[in-house]
């Protein structure tokens, strides 16, 4: 029964919240990954539970994928684009369509990710397979939950695609280095060769809303300053913020270039406010 519930194992990137009555009401408490203990308020005490993804929120985008150890990039084999095209790493072909890659947020933290050469498909585990060596391809997206990735962050800069179906995650067997290595699916042991950042190569604003501050923003050559241009004329005000909000710095301008001091901040994905509109910006 499941109130004998004392401790819990989750793969990363799920969640479990725990429930005292039945059909979810009563106390609650949610854990993830590995809890030795639930608490007091809830050992033995449990009698419904929701598992449910627990990933990074609000990465929608178009970004290059590169990998930790290999310094390679996703991309389309061959450069394919009907069902059944492998996903495999490749050397940086700069504005080439086939190594650019769309998230599109289902769900909290879940993703769709579609190729810019194939607009029509969707990243998959190949069959919906659940074992390792499985290969990821493109195909017509039919909602399937192979067809989702949680983007798991093992730490800042970095992220994990883990398979919604089966909890495994996108990797590089074997930890290859070469051109033309295929992605495949293995169980998440956190080697680095399953480590991916998500790059914007042009470091241009994501958000195209009607209105929006014009603004380009690039890193200086090491990355110690952010450096954002503007658009029209008085006074600008940038707000640097983290991804759970968190106000990192402020600076107003009325001059066409604004520099920010970044130099102390980890590798990963930041919020610029330019004017009160959104852009993203990625420290490499």
């Amino acid at each position: 029964p499941w109130n004998t519930i004392s401790s819990l194992r989750l793969p990363k990137g799920f969640k479990a919240t725990l429930y005292t009555g039945n059909n979810l009401g009563g106390t609650s408490a949610s854990y993830g990954q590995d809890s030795p203990y639930v608490g007091d308020n809830m050992n033995d005490k449990t009698n419904s539970i929701r598992v449910e993804p627990d990933g990074v929120r609000g990465l929608d985008g178009t970004y290059k994928i590169v990998g930790r150890n290999s310094g390679q990039f996703w991309d389309m084999d061959g450069n394919g684009t009907g069902n059944g095209t492998h996903l495999v790493q490749w050397t940086d072909e700069g504005d080439e369509r086939y190594q650019h890659w769309v998230l599109t947020e289902v769900e909290k933290g879940v993703y769709k990710i579609h190729n810019v050469g194939s607009p029509s498909k969707v990243a998959e585990v190949k069959g919906g397979s659940k074992e390792n060596r499985a290969e990821l391809q493109i195909y017509d997206d039919n909602g399937g939950y192979h067809q989702q990735f949680i983007a798991y962050q093992p730490e800042a800069g970095w992220y994990q695609w883990v398979v919604r179906n089966s909890g495994k995650i996108v990797e590089l067997p074997d930890n290859s280095l070469s051109a033309g290595t295929q992605l495949k699916l293995w169980d998440n042991n956190g080697q680095t060769c399953s480590h991916w950042q998500l790059y914007n190569d042009h470091y241009t604003s994501l958000d195209e809303t009607a209105g929006a501050a014009g603004a380009v923003l690039y890193p200086s050559p090491a990355d110690e300053w952010l450096c954002v241009e503007l658009d029209g004329e008085g006074s600008h005000t940038v707000v640097l913020c983290n991804l759970q909000g968190q106000v990192l710095a402020t600076q107003s301008t009325a001059e066409p270039l604004l520099r920010l001091p970044v130099g102390a901040y980890a590798p990963g994905m930041y919020i610029a406010l330019i004017d009160g509109v959104c852009h993203k910006w990625i420290k490499r």
